[in-house]
Order: C-alpha cells, then sequence, then structure tokens
C-alpha cells in the first residue's frame, strides 16, 4: 500500500499542448494539466469538450502540434513503446469488438512488455497473470472466449490485462460506458481497490458527473478544450460550475459525506 503521507509527485503531465484533427479548430488550446502520483483523478465534462482528445494525447496514440507530454518527467515522445507500457497501462473505449481470444490470452498480452521475447512466460509471469485475473475476479472465466463476455466482464478484463502490466499509472477512457448502474458502480469500486491497495496512479475519463464525485479524490472539469475547474469534488462541483458548463440549471447537495446533483 502506498504512503499517502509521501511528497507529491507529478507522474503525467500535458504542458501547454494544442492538438487540432485535420482540417478543424483546435480541441485543445495551450492545455496544462497535471496528474500526481497516488492520485484517482476524474477528466469530466459535457460532450465534445475534449475528453477523450486528453486520453488519445496522453497516450502517445495523438501527437499535438504544441507542448509537451511528460511521463515522470520524461517526453513520452522519446519513451520506447516497452518503457511506456511498464510504466502506464491504458483502457479505450469499445476496442472489444474486435478481440477474438480467451480471457487468458487477453490478460497475457499485458506481460509482453515485460516477458522476454526468446524465452517467452517465466513463473513470474504466469503468477501475474493469475493473481491480475484473481483480483478482478475472473479466474474462472479463464478459458472463455472474450467476446462471449458482457459488457461489464470484459472491462474487468481489459482492466486485468493493464494490471498484468505492472504499471505505475493506470489510463481509462470512460470505462464505465453502456453499463447499468449496478456494474458502474462496481467497478469503480475496482478501480478505487486498485488506486488504494495497490498505489496505483488512476486517471479516469467520465462523462458521468455523479459517479466521477463519489470515487474520485480529485476532478478537472473541461469545456471546450480548456479546464473550468479543477480541485477537490467539493471545489469542482458546485451549483454555478454545473449550470455554466453544462447549459442547465443544477443543484449541489451533501448527505453523509457524499455529493449529489440534481439538475432542472
Amino acid at each position: 500500500m502506498m504512503d499517502r503521507g509521501a511528497e507529491k509527485q507529478e507522474v503525467l503531465t500535458l504542458k501547454n499542448v494544442t492538438y487540432a484533427y485535420p482540417n478543424a479548430d483546435a480541441v485543445l488550446k495551450e492545455f496544462d494539466l497535471s496528474v500526481e502520483k497516488g492520485q484517482f483523478l476524474g477528466i469530466i465534462g459535457p460532450s465534445g469538450a475534449g475528453k477523450t482528445t486528453i486520453f488519445r494525447v496522453l497516450s502517445g496514440y495523438l501527437k499535438p502540434q504544441k507542448g509537451k507530454v511528460l511521463i515522470k518527467g520524461k517526453e513520452l515522445k522519446e519513451l520506447s513503446h516497452s518503457e511506456r507500457a511498464r510504466t502506464m497501462a491504458m483502457v479505450p473505449q469499445g476496442i472489444y469488438a474486435v478481440l477474438p481470444y480467451t480471457v487468458w490470452q487477453i490478460v497475457e498480452m499485458g506481460r509482453l512488455s515485460r516477458s522476454s521475447r526468446i524465452s517467452g512466460m517465466a513463473s513470474d509471469d504466469i503468477r501475474r497473470i493469475e493473481e491480475a485475473l484473481d483480483f478482478v475476479k475472473m479466474t474462472r472465466y479463464s478459458a472463455r472466449y472474450f467476446n462471449s463476455l458482457s459488457g461489464g466482464e470484459k472491462q474487468r478484463v481489459l482492466i486485468a490485462m493493464s494490471l498484468a502490466q505492472d504499471p505505475e499509472i493506470l489510463l481509462l477512457d470512460e470505462p464505465t460506458a453502456s453499463l447499468d448502474i449496478g456494474l458502474k458502480s462496481h467497478l469503480m469500486s475496482l478501480l478505487k481497490k486498485l488506486n488504494r491497495e495497490k498505489g496505483i496512479t488512476v486517471a479516469t475519463i467520465s462523462h458521468d458527473i455523479q459517479l466521477a464525485s463519489s470515487f474520485c479524490d480529485k476532478l478537472v472539469m473541461i469545456k471546450n478544450g480548456m479546464i473550468v475547474s479543477h480541485g477537490t469534488v467539493k471545489d469542482v462541483l458546485n451549483s454555478d460550475t454545473i449550470s455554466r458548463v453544462y447549459s442547465c440549471e443544477a443543484e449541489v447537495f451533501e448527505h453523509m459525506n457524499k455529493i449529489y446533483i440534481e439538475t432542472k
């Protein structure tokens, strides 16, 4: 378990980043973001705010036209694919329709950056895979084909694959999309457990501000590619800010140390 009293350290940083898709206006405009070691950070905002673009830039899938992407102080573009994989794991949206493998094979892919290409999977690699499956309660599904699973089960397998990488940082894009209410809460609880028990820094993109407020330590709210508010849940989620960003009337209240939001 990580030492929560340790000195704060930035592990993931965007510095003055600008990104525009071809023949379009900039989605991110001189954008700054820092994720500290041990944080459970939620990046929230309305549709079209630039959340998925942030994920793609942080993951290296998109290269910004301006600015820097840093992992633990080193520029992302200077790191090899294996160096990136040993530090940061990523769970994108909606990739599972094209994965014709068993659950074990999917999770095994998470060890590729750690295992030898010559000798293959060592006993330690096998142990890590088994531990990852056990952590997400998917051991008994290891021989099942991935495409036969439910949406919630698939997400747990993808998290297990990321966990098998033994990463310091876990980056997710809308991990609860298309899941029902119970599965959303279960999945976020699992991510919180990873954060607390294994000390993994978690940064997740979410359109569900109510859900994010229940599990994240810090929030960053964006609109039109710019940060509107950032800080603790109580700092960010207030009636004025939500009304302004989401163009609706909102009322925020607290009950038993949880934030609740009503919109009109």
